[in-house]
């Protein structure tokens, strides 16, 4: 469970890095951020 969280956090972190509005859009989506 803590694994998840962290690796969640972290493409979080990745999809910041990318770009705000990407990273934003992502985080709208939900599980889209899977996709990448």
């Amino acid at each position: 469970m803590v694994k998840l969280l962290a690796w969640l956090f972290a493409m979080e972190l990745k999809l910041n890095l990318l770009g705000q509005t990407k990273s934003q859009m992502m985080f709208q989506t939900g599980s889209g951020d899977f996709l990448l």
